[in-house]
């Protein structure tokens, strides 16, 4: 189970809950179920921690580092966040923007097909 940040875009009575934050308003999110299939500490040095976190959809990974942080007894927060993969979308598959030609033509593209049939 977890509890959505109150700066998250669910909606509490028919209005963003960061809407609400951001007026000064109490808001209390209900904690919900998610998956996460793993989470791997890739480097740690005082006070930062680098992680891999390999999750369904719907996970709020700044709530992950709120609750790391509040079983450590430290606080938790997100320095910098990096998704490497979105369904069968990956940066393995990527061009780096700075590879990028000025002026996209069909010939630089993939059939979006190719990968939602996978």
């Amino acid at each position: 189970m977890q509890r959505p940040p109150v700066f998250s875009a669910m909606k509490v009575n028919g209005r963003r809950a960061y809407a609400l934050a951001r007026d000064g308003q109490d808001v209390q999110l209900e904690p919900r179920p998610v998956v996460v299939h793993s989470i791997d500490v890739l480097e740690y040095q005082w006070p930062f921690a680098a992680l891999d976190i390999k999750c369904g959809k719907g996970v709020y990974i700044r709530s992950i580092a709120r609750d790391l942080g509040v079983a450590l007894r430290t606080g938790g927060s997100l320095a910098s966040l990096r998704r490497t993969a979105v369904g069968p979308f990956s940066i393995d598959h990527a061009t780096p923007v700075d590879e990028l030609p000025a002026v996209l033509t069909q010939a630089e593209l993939e059939p979006v097909d190719r990968w939602l049939a996978s």
